[in-house]
């Protein structure tokens, strides 16, 4: 897997992903859905009067801060290559009436949990099992640009979760971006180093996870 090839595969997808969204949306309106389906179409947050806990699963090849064991607030992990990947999950909660594609209304509630590789993989096994949909096994991997934190990148993959009304298992890969404007040169050196790493995670996502659909 080389970059110019992820980008060109990241865009053949994001076009059919346009078109399944718009297919869909020409079968919702073919029908007079019950009212418990009728609220599966409505815009995220209609409906909801209380905040909504995402759990996303998440590998990445960051260096770890120094003092995370202390640490309860951002930022966990660093802007430097950790040179292996720490796999883990982290609880996000989602504000009420939060507008669609927005991040403000999406916070961290507890700092990541650490697994052991294999822990990792049993966790989401098992999480895509007691699914309500888990004939399915659907799970979304979330990989992200320049210019991103570890917390943006949790934050915004609970964010799709949501928004997307994804009823699968949710995952992102994060790679040590600066998550600064003016660190494009050093991004740019950044992601090619975690190529391999990357191409591990998603290797083994496939063959670990036990979902049928990524």
């Amino acid at each position: 897997m080389n970059i110019k090839n992820a980008r060109r595969a990241f865009t053949q997808f994001s076009e059919w992903s346009v078109l399944s969204l718009a297919l869909m949306a020409l079968v919702s309106c073919a029908s007079q859905p019950e009212p418990a389906e009728a609220m599966a179409h409505l815009p995220p947050g209609i409906g909801e009067t209380a905040d909504t806990q995402v759990k996303v699963h998440f590998g990445t090849n960051r260096a770890g801060d120094s003092k995370y064991a202390d640490r309860k607030a951002p930022p966990f992990f660093t802007s430097v290559n950790g040179k292996q990947i720490t796999y883990g999950t982290i609880v996000t909660t989602i504000e009420p009436h939060n507008k669609v594609g927005k991040l403000d209304a999406v916070k961290l509630k507890d700092r990541p949990v650490i697994l052991q590789e294999h822990k990792f993989f049993a966790n989401l096994r098992d999480d895509l099992e007691a699914n309500a949909n888990a004939s399915d096994r659907s799970l979304l991997i979330f990989v992200h640009g320049y210019n991103v934190t570890f917390e943006k990148a949790a934050r915004r993959t609970a964010q799709l979760k949501h928004d997307l009304r994804f009823e699968g298992e949710a995952a992102f890969y994060s790679w040590p971006s600066r998550g600064k404007l003016l660190g494009y040169w050093a991004d740019e050196g950044a992601v090619v180093e975690a190529e391999p790493f990357l191409q591990e995670f998603l290797i083994k996502m496939v063959r670990e996870s036990s979902a049928k659909r990524i």
